[in-house]
């Protein structure tokens, strides 16, 4: 796993849950462990045949789960 700037640790997050309901859309998504660094970072990865989305969200303090999670069901939406 490739990590993005100022998230030196991130781990798999597989107990967010998937609410696209699109089986077609592969994901991936990892949460940066804490401490945070100057911003907590979730990242997403989506996947339709051979289209990549890369969802990152960061902010100071932490990123909230509901717009992350929301962020990736419509990114999901514009792959299929």
């Amino acid at each position: 796993m490739t990590h993005v700037r100022g998230a030196e640790r991130v781990v798999s997050d597989q107990d967010l849950p998937d609410t696209t309901g699109i089986e077609e859309i592969r994901r991936s998504v990892y949460d940066e462990t804490r401490p945070y660094g100057r911003e907590h970072v979730r990242q997403g990865y989506l996947s339709a045949g051979d289209v990549l989305a890369v969802v990152l969200q960061s902010r100071q303090g932490t990123v909230d789960t509901v717009p992350f999670l929301q962020t990736l069901a419509l990114q999901s939406q514009l792959l299929t």
